[in-house]
């Protein structure tokens, strides 16, 4: 039986998506999987059948239970480590007041928060036929983890997931401790694809060995959850996400930050016209990282070679303002470019089929972005800018395709405004004679199954 330890929520992209679609692909495979992680909502996610809360006191409640419609059931510890939550990068998060990026805490602070974990995972391995133990990124559960596996002898697995070496390992020495640490004890590495493979033996150079314990474990996409659509059944898609979205709570005008869907959103959706204009999306947190800045810079020349484009901006952050702003400045018709707000994958899978072009200019060097996995099992043709783990992506799923593809799909690092607006307009054209190719590659070669089959043999081979 696996404890999978995550620190964070359910919702979500990165390793908050890798974390759900694993431990649903697992129930589907009849697996039991017991997770610690902070999400307040299981009745959200279907391979969630108990959940429990950890006072504490020590005390333990029960505060979910349901049969799930799988043969397998994940198993939710939420841990009470009181009002700070560290992150790597600053966000909002119900019921903690202090979310704070983990550089900022001090040593005290940061072992209090490793020890409350440590306790629930203890006590889960002591109640539970737990065989092994996986934590996600290099800090700080892989800590956590360790010192389970130090008093159990339990085996524990680390998955490094990007954010985490960038934002927290690489800028501060402690992180840099705690995890050559926790990788000197672990059994295996999971890495997604080459370039965290290389970032990883930069980074932990030190580490000779550490090659040794590395696995490929590439990204996935639940296939299941993403159609690719003609444009007539569009409409009937957005009447769908609109039922998705009934009785939600909804973002206040000019509340950028909030994890909440937009409260005109519905109207906004209506004014497009499915069924005739071109529709570019991007999704992903508003932050000048993720590059949508570069995407709305493009937006006046596409819009002279592409009239009836509209862009769709899926996502919350600080940029929100900022980008609202530089459309105005900019010229841009209102009804061109379309914000959100937040949007759960439950609304995405309504979304990302009714949009002809997805745009992932990330400015970052990503592990791997499952947004460009989920674009193509939609038929929904990706973009995004060639380096790190979106270059690995794009050659793999192009590589037995027409060199045309994989050419419109890369963005330069350099140059991602001029080559939005050269590469755009070519997406389109060619985005319909391959939407079915590329959603197929999505169907055999990226489903979640597969990944969480993999995943699994390699735990019980420790």
């Amino acid at each position: 039986m696996i404890c999978l330890l995550h620190a964070w929520l359910l919702e979500g992209s990165g390793s908050n998506l890798w974390t759900r679609s694993i431990i649903t692909a697992l129930a589907k495979r009849g697996e039991t999987v017991h997770l610690v992680c902070q999400e307040n909502h299981p009745d959200r996610y279907e391979a969630i059948g108990e959940a429990y809360r950890h006072k504490l006191s020590g005390a333990v409640e029960q505060t979910f239970k349901r049969d799930t419609p799988f043969s397998g059931n994940c198993i939710l510890h939420q841990p009470e480590i009181g009002s700070t939550l560290p992150v790597f990068v600053r966000d909002k998060y119900e019921e903690f007041e202090n979310v704070v990026p983990m550089m900022e805490l001090n040593d005290a602070d940061i072992e209090l928060y490793i020890e409350r974990n440590v306790a629930v995972v203890r006590r889960i391995v002591a109640d539970n036929d737990i065989t092994a133990i996986h934590a996600n990124h290099a800090v700080l559960m892989p800590v956590v983890a360790q010192r389970v596996s130090r008093e159990t002898g339990i085996p524990f697995t680390i998955m490094p997931h990007g954010s985490d070496i960038e934002y927290a390992v690489k800028k501060d020495e402690r992180f840099k401790h705690y995890a050559s640490s926790a990788l000197v004890d672990c059994a295996r590495v999971f890495t997604i694809g080459k370039e965290m493979r290389d970032r990883m033996t930069t980074v932990f150079s030190e580490l000779p060995n550490i090659q040794s314990k590395f696995v490929e474990l590439h990204l996935g996409v639940d296939t299941s959850q993403f159609d690719p659509l003609s444009h007539e059944k569009r409409a009937q898609e957005i009447a769908l996400l609109e039922k998705a979205l009934d009785g939600s709570p909804r973002a206040a005008v000019g509340e950028y930050e909030s994890k909440l869907p937009d409260a005109d959103l519905e109207e906004k959706l209506r004014k497009v016209k499915w069924i005739d204009d071109p529709v570019l999306l991007f999704t992903g947190r508003l932050i000048s990282a993720k590059g949508i800045q570069h995407v709305v810079e493009a937006m006046p020349k596409l819009l002279e070679e592409v009239p009836d484009l509209r862009l769709i901006i899926v996502g919350h952050g600080p940029l929100r303002g900022p980008l609202q702003s530089r459309i105005r400045e900019l010229v841009i018709p209102e009804d061109k470019v379309i914000f959100t707000g937040y949007l759960t994958h439950r609304e995405l899978r309504f979304l990302f089929p009714c949009c002809d072009v997805g745009v992932f200019p990330s400015m970052v060097r990503e592990a791997g972005p499952l947004v460009f996995l989920e674009s193509l099992a939609s038929g929904c043709f990706p973009l995004g800018t060639y380096f790190a783990g979106m270059a690995a992506s794009i050659d793999a799923v192009t590589k037995d395709l027409p060199p045309e593809v994989g050419e419109t799909m890369k963005l330069g690092v350099e140059t991602t405004t001029e080559d939005l607006v050269r590469q755009v307009p070519r997406a389109l054209r060619i985005a319909p004679q391959y939407k079915e190719e590329l959603a197929r590659i999505a169907r055999e070669h990226y489903d979640w199954v597969s990944v969480a089959r993999t995943f699994r043999s390699e735990l019980d081979s420790l």
